[in-house]
């Protein structure tokens, strides 16, 4: 599941310098260092934060006495990095472990650290509705923020008549799964969805949007070189007073989720009725 999810774990030891080894017999932790082939192989050492932080691509960290630099390290590999991707020749997805290394012939001073390889599984299913409808509420009561689609630049104004929060947002279009259509654009589709919560926390009104987002030729071509941003707009039915707004957006390919919160909402506006917008239960 780390793996799949792209996630490098490092460990900061703060017992710092000492003596013995770490580790109670080194020979014995190094076995575990290649990558396990099958789950019915599953050993105490597999488990280790240790072994998971060097399979995963990142570093155990131990044996020094700076643990602020070393946290900072850590902190600032996660901000510096690139993706690479591949699609292998061998297309007998059967489950087990196929190890990868990355060389840099042209700068043997240079080494490249990522994860050991990956589990040949088949492509899995799309999810149902219902698991999509449970990813999503679930994202919407979490205390988590999700930044996999990261919501920026939000905006609300509040409205009576029947009580409304008019949210609007942006997002960064690099952020999404493209996809190309028979006319040449590039395509992506994304849910909204926007629940607003009570001062004791309790959940009041869920209201969700589906939106298809496109990018002409030209567009794609420059997304690399301009901060490029889709903007979201959507009305959510309030009751107030209001205590917060949580957003989701999620990206109906991959599955990726952002949320935002607002915890202060702006004075009501008196404005004309939403035709827009209609009171339905949640």
């Amino acid at each position: 599941m780390l793996l799949k999810a792209r996630i490098a774990i490092y460990t900061v030891d703060p017992r710092g310098v000492f003596a013995s080894g770490i580790f109670s017999n080194n020979g014995q932790f190094s076995a575990y260092l290649a990558s396990l082939q099958a789950t019915n192989q599953v050993a105490f050492g597999d488990l280790a934060l240790q072994t998971l932080a060097v399979q995963t691509g990142g570093r155990a960290l131990y044996g020094r006495n700076d643990v602020d630099q070393q946290i900072a390290d850590s902190i600032g590999d996660g901000d510096t990095y690139y993706t690479l991707s591949y699609a292998p020749a061998n297309h007998n997805f059967d489950g087990k472990f196929r190890k990868i290394k990355i060389l840099l012939p042209n700068h043997p001073d240079l080494r490249a650290r990522t994860r050991d390889g990956y589990y040949a599984l088949p492509q899995a299913p799309p999810p149902t509705d219902k698991l999509v409808r449970e990813q999503i509420g679930e994202a919407l009561l979490s205390p988590l923020s999700f930044k996999a689609l990261p919501i920026v630049d939000t905006s609300t104004t509040v409205a009576r008549d029947p009580p409304r929060a008019e949210v609007k947002f942006d997002v960064d279009a690099a952020a999404f799964s493209w996809s190309p259509q028979p006319d040449g654009r590039q395509q992506a589709n994304v849910e909204v969805a926007v629940a607003d919560f009570s001062r004791k926390n309790k959940s009041q009104h869920v209201i969700s949007r589906f939106y298809t987002a496109t990018i002409d030729h030209a567009q794609w071509k420059s997304r690399d070189q301009h901060d490029q941003r889709l903007a979201f707009h959507i009305d959510a039915p309030v009751t107030l007073p209001t205590g917060r707004l949580r957003i989701v957006i999620r990206d109906q390919t991959t599955g990726y989720m952002g949320t935002a919160d607002i915890a202060e909402l702006p004075a009501v506006q008196v404005r004309e009725p939403s035709a827009y917008l209609q009171h339905r239960n949640p």
